[in-house]
């Protein structure tokens, strides 16, 4: 509708050649302007802070698994990518995508909720878990050990603010 209704302006002032460069130069200034502003004050502070993040938290959270943990250590995480490709360790995911059971088992619950209620435990008695929360250590019990927590600056471009993700060591 856009291209629809610019032709539409445009075939309105064909009569007027520089009316209609005019408009269209004006059009593509403003385009421009406000892809380029979108650009400059959302993606790209979003892409450094997730950059960092990358680095800063979930990174030394991998590599302690990788070198302290046995290598048939199981982990749940919600975030499988670097934490699983790093560590080399077996994962299990609060998403569900590469273990459907654990879909099933935070089946109308939140993440936050599900992690609350363990209902993990459902589908797997973990050795460690990743925990991502708005709240520092939240699982903190006497069977969930925090082994080490991280800020993670930007997740996504939709919720700005920090997380924190906390490896536990789960003891029985």
């Amino acid at each position: 509708y856009g291209v629809w209704g610019l032709r539409q302006i445009l075939e309105g002032w064909s009569a007027n050649p520089s009316k209609t460069r005019l408009a269209f130069a004006l059009m593509l200034f403003v385009s421009a302007a406000q892809n380029q502003s979108v650009y400059r004050f959302l993606v790209v502070p979003h892409m450094e802070g997730f950059s960092r993040g990358m680095d800063e938290c979930l990174k030394p959270i991998a590599y302690w698994l990788k070198e302290n943990s046995d290598p048939k250590a199981n982990v749940l995480t919600p975030d499988i990518g670097l934490v699983g490709y790093v560590s080399g360790r077996e994962l299990y995911d609060t998403a569900g995508l590469i273990t459907p059971a654990m879909k099933k088992a935070f089946q109308g619950v939140s993440y936050e909720q599900g992690m609350l209620e363990r209902r993990y435990e459902r589908v797997l008695d973990p050795q460690y878990i990743v925990d991502r929360s708005e709240t520092a250590e939240r699982l903190v019990s006497e069977s969930l050990v925090p082994i080490m927590t991280r800020e993670f600056p930007s997740l996504s471009i939709t919720k700005n603010r920090p997380m924190f993700y906390t490896l536990y060591q789960v003891r029985k």
